[in-house]
């Protein structure tokens, strides 16, 4: 079954023609509640996301591109990350998607049925990524990551050649390539079309962060993530330009949208307030 689209652009005012790309977040009505009042969107830790072991395979990543460069005659690097603990890296992500309407995108990431996919104009989302010193990337999969592949070449030419003392040289060769590495996968991901904000942090466990995570609550405890603001670059508030309602159990699925409806227009409540389109 697929998603209900509510045109919410006619509920915040105008809707101009855009030259502008529309990326989604996948959420539960939770997460839509949380993101529309509060107005910020939340980065999470990756080690308590879907995929737990993405700091491991940003590693070893790392080691398979620095192999294929053949930039490291004695290993020293290699055996720079073997000894690597990955546990020294924090990687805070939110993700966004270019499909507006995906049956994979609902089960995976919106529980299945009752989910919401929030979509806002990919040069707003860049704004706020940079407000809070977020990278804002397009993931690459397969052989379109071979840029990466010459961004890490780089990466150890420059820690070959560095006068820095070593233990400095170390820690920056780790921190280049945990901010590249996030922004590659494997073919097999290619469908989601993945955008990431994203931040890396790389400290000691018992040191003190540069700013400290909030929690939120979760089926195994609690879970660390930065709140991201959704301002533009004059301190404005981004609002959505669509709104996805998923695959739900009402037999009137206009019955779907009329908590959306109130809920933006209560957020909306000094604007006019125009007719509000639903599309199958």
């Amino acid at each position: 079954m697929e998603g209900v689209k509510v045109d919410v652009m006619s509920v915040y005012g105008p809707c101009n023609e855009r030259d502008d790309r529309i990326l989604y977040h996948y959420t539960t009505p939770e997460g839509l509640i949380s993101i529309l009042e509060g107005g910020s969107i939340r980065a999470t830790d990756v080690r308590y996301l879907n995929d737990d072991h993405e700091l491991s395979v940003v590693v070893a990543n790392a080691k398979r591109l620095i192999q294929e460069t053949g930039k490291d005659d004695e290993g020293k690097i290699l055996g720079i990350l073997d000894s690597w603990d990955t546990e020294k890296m924090n990687l805070f992500v939110c993700s966004f998607t270019e499909s507006e309407d995906s049956p994979c995108m609902w089960k995976n990431y919106a529980k299945g049925n009752g989910g919401y996919a929030i979509g806002f104009y990919q040069s707003e989302l860049e704004e706020a990524a940079k407000n809070c010193n977020f990278r804002f990337s397009k993931m690459q999969y397969g052989d379109d990551s071979i840029k990466d592949k010459i961004s890490v070449r780089d990466i150890i030419m420059d820690f070959a050649n560095s006068k820095e003392e070593q233990g400095w040289k170390i820690l920056q060769l780790v921190r280049d390539l945990v901010e590249l590495l996030p922004t590659t996968k494997t073919d097999s991901w290619r469908h989601e079309a993945e955008w990431r904000m994203y931040k890396s942090y790389i400290v000691e466990p018992d040191s003190i962060w540069p700013g400290l995570p909030r929690f939120r609550s979760s089926a195994n405890g609690i879970v660390p993530y930065f709140p991201i603001p959704l301002q533009n670059s004059q301190g404005k508030r981004i609002k959505p330009a669509k709104i996805w309602i998923g695959p739900n159990e009402y037999r009137n699925q206009k019955h779907a949208t009329i908590p959306v409806h109130q809920l933006l227009n209560r957020l909306a409540i000094d604007r006019p307030i125009p007719h509000v389109c639903v599309s199958r």
